[in-house]
């Protein structure tokens, strides 16, 4: 069981639910406002930063699955997973993203 956290150091936060202890972490290009999600049934976590990009983390490989400039103002809303193994994620920039969740692409976005 793990805690994630986003941080104004930059980085994204991987804890040890039981004692707090730090299991890893990912330094991002910018401050972490954006609460992390999970998606359990793929192992990964995702979250947005004021660096544009959106990231997806794998719990299991403790990497990088894959990070997506969206071009349109920071991230600091929480990204939302649905049943689809998609994510949705809004900008500064005023748009509305739904992602693939697997490889980051986009799928949709709206103004």
């Amino acid at each position: 069981l793990y805690i994630y956290i986003g941080s104004y150091d930059k980085c994204i936060y991987v804890l040890n639910a039981e004692n707090g202890a730090l299991e890893w972490s990912v330094k991002t290009g910018d401050i972490v406002k954006s609460s992390p999600t999970t998606n359990l049934e793929l192992g990964y976590v995702y979250a947005g930063s004021h660096d544009r990009n959106v990231y997806c983390l794998d719990l299991y490989a403790k990497q990088i699955v894959w990070k997506r400039d969206l071009n349109s103002g920071s991230i600091f809303s929480s990204p939302i997973c649905d049943s689809e193994q998609n994510v949705l994620v809004t900008t500064l920039g005023g748009y509305l993203f739904y992602l693939n969740g697997i490889n980051g692409s986009i799928i949709w976005s709206l103004k």
